[in-house]
């Protein structure tokens, strides 16, 4: 075989070869193209873990708590009406209109209450109390300022608030302070109950009776 023959020969067995080469697939997975659009998500992608960012500049608005009914409500006023028991003497037109003279009676012990002697904010009985006669029993609204205005006075706890005591062999006379406002006055009622001597003993339950009766009797703040 000539030369020429030979290189021809050798020339189309390289150009089959070198065709072969190029039709043989590559393995691995081919890069795409730049510009390429982005793959599809797949059937088991989860669609809550997508970033959901688009959402945080809209404002938060507060739940109320169904535990507390004033949660969320931004209302924190309180009802009306006194939570402390606070009165009203001032608003009382006659303390002896207040409660009745049977009523008296039946908190002092006295058979016979006579006729009430009627000062509006004071109110007094000349009584009868164990089997003696004019007793004084007075009651009605004052000013308690924490300080003793007569001999014989201290301050003292009545019934659960300040107030005062001045108690002898023969008599009892208390006040206590039923409005504790410093615009009011008149914040406190007293009883004052004196046998002058005719009768000797511990007249404070008969006096503390009767100044419960008062209390419950009067108007609230």
């Amino acid at each position: 075989m000539s030369q020429r023959s030979l290189t021809t020969a050798i020339s189309a067995v390289l150009l089959v070869f070198g065709l072969g080469a190029c039709a043989t697939p590559v393995a691995g997975t081919a890069s795409p193209e730049p510009g390429a659009g982005s793959a599809q998500p797949s059937e088991d992608s989860d669609p809550s873990a997508e970033d959901d960012g688009g959402d945080s500049d809209l404002p938060s608005i507060p739940l109320p708590d169904p535990q507390d009914p004033t949660s969320g409500s931004g209302d924190d006023s309180g009802g009306g009406g006194s939570s402390d028991g606070a009165k009203d003497p001032e608003s009382v037109a006659s303390f002896c209109e207040l409660v009745s003279a049977d009523e008296i009676g039946n908190a002092v012990g006295s058979p016979n209450m006579g006729e009430p002697s009627d000062y509006s904010t004071i109110c007094s009985y000349s009584i009868d109390l164990d089997g003696t006669s004019y007793n004084y029993l007075g009651f009605g609204t004052t000013n308690w300022s924490g300080e003793p205005t007569e001999e014989g006075q201290e301050a003292a706890e009545v019934l659960g608030k300040p107030g005062y005591r001045l108690v002898t062999e023969d008599r009892c006379d208390l006040g206590m302070v039923i409005n504790e406002d410093p615009n009011v006055y008149f914040n406190a009622i007293y009883v004052d109950l004196d046998t002058f001597g005719n009768v000797t003993k511990d007249l404070c339950p008969s006096a503390e009776a009767t100044i419960q009766l008062i209390y419950d009797a009067l108007p609230s703040a």
